[in-house]
Order: C-alpha cells, then sequence, then structure tokens
C-alpha cells in the first residue's frame, strides 16, 4: 500500500470508487497528516470534491483501465452538457455583456496559448495519454476554434470588430472565447462525430480542459 501512496500526488488524474459507480476526478488535497489516507479528489462526473481513501484510488486513468473500471460516463443523454456551474455563470454574463460591449482583442491570453498550457498540465498530471494523443486532441481543439468560431461562436454585436481582425480566431480570441467553443462541442459533437469511441474521446476532453479551466479561473477569467 505504501508504494502505491507514493504514485499519488497533487494533480494527478485517478478513478476512485463510490458506492457502485467507478468516477474519475483530479486529486485536489493530499492527506492532512502521515497517519492519514484520506485524499481530496474534484470529480470530474460532478465537479465537486469527494474525500476518498487511497484504497478505493485507482492511479491510472488510460483508456483502457477506463473500459475495465466502467467508470461513469459524462454523457448519457444526447444533446446534455456537462458544466461546472461557475463556469457556466461566465458563458451567462459572456452573452449579457456581449450585446452591448466589445472585448479588448487580440486578448493577451489568446487560445493558443490556453491550449499548450493545457497540454503541458495533460502531460505533467494526467497519465491519461501519450504525447502523440494529447497532441492530437489540441489540434483538433484549435481546428474546432478556428473553424466554427465565425460561424457558430460570436454574437451578432461582435461581427463587425471580429472580421476586421486578421489571423485566425484562436491568435486573438481568449479563455472566454474557448468556453463557447466547448458547450458548443458538448451540444453539437454528435452532429459532426458518427464514431461512438471518437466521440468519446472527444467528450472526454472537453471536460478535462473544462476541470483545467475552472483550475486556472482567477488567471484567465
Amino acid at each position: 500500500m505504501d508504494g502505491k501512496k507514493e504514485k499519488l500526488s497533487l494533480s494527478n488524474y485517478v478513478i476512485f470508487k463510490n458506492a457502485n459507480e467507478c468516477l474519475e476526478g483530479r486529486i485536489s488535497g493530499l492527506p492532512s497528516s502521515s497517519t492519514s489516507d484520506v485524499f481530496n479528489i474534484f470529480c470530474f462526473n460532478t465537479f465537486t470534491e469527494f474525500k476518498v481513501p487511497i484504497t478505493e484510488i485507482v492511479c491510472n486513468v488510460s483508456q483502457e483501465v477506463k473500459r475495465k473500471m466502467k467508470s461513469s460516463p459524462f454523457f448519457e443523454i444526447p444533446n446534455k452538457t456537462h458544466f461546472p456551474p461557475g463556469l457556466k455563470n461566465v458563458l451567462i454574463v459572456d452573452k449579457e455583456w456581449s450585446q452591448e460591449n466589445m472585448y479588448d482583442l487580440p486578448h493577451k491570453t489568446n487560445v493558443l496559448v490556453v491550449l499548450k498550457n493545457f497540454r503541458d498540465f495533460l502531460m505533467a498530471y494526467s497519465g491519461i495519454a501519450d504525447s502523440d494523443e494529447v497532441g492530437e486532441v489540441i489540434k483538433g481543439f484549435t481546428m474546432c476554434f478556428n473553424t466554427f468560431f465565425k460561424k457558430f461562436l460570436i454574437y451578432e454585436g461582435e461581427k463587425s470588430q471580429i472580421m476586421s481582425l486578421k489571423g485566425e480566431p484562436s491568435e486573438y480570441c481568449g479563455p472566454l472565447h474557448l468556453l463557447r467553443l466547448l458547450y458548443f462541442l458538448q451540444k453539437e459533437t454528435g452532429n459532426y462525430v458518427s464514431d461512438l469511441s471518437t466521440k468519446c474521446i472527444v467528450l472526454d476532453y472537453t471536460v478535462y480542459l473544462l476541470d483545467f479551466l475552472l483550475m486556472k479561473y482567477k488567471d484567465y477569467f
């Protein structure tokens, strides 16, 4: 058991058991003393914290392990979104603001920077994929943002400003605009991706990215 405890550190992604379910999350707090074996885990299924004894934690969250553990899926109902309440409120305020105001663009922390930071975090802490898979996911988010932004992700009052900017949207838009993409992907991925396994990977990574944005809330919003 001591060997397993050494593998668990702050921000590691894990699967943990809760009653009859296996849930997925990120370690947000370590045991308070050397004699304690209880970890705080921020659960991706509920966006809340659980206190979990080490005996209920599986450290590796690779796709293979997730299948074996049958961890609860994030998306059981088509077109249902899975957003942390705090970030959903950001989207609501964003919509209200954008009806009468314009953001200062290009954003000092553009989408490309956010996605690079997310990639670095995944590679350091997640254990969910190798660098090739993570790289492909980051390329996919970037491509989706640049493809969908002007068509689906801007409000009417923003169009004149956005259309006057040069370069790709990922170069001048910021974290808040990336939130719009994640909401869009959670609602519409099924209309663009037919393969179930690919759809699940895309939706899983939207949740991982939302968790990262929530963790970096003070820096990005």
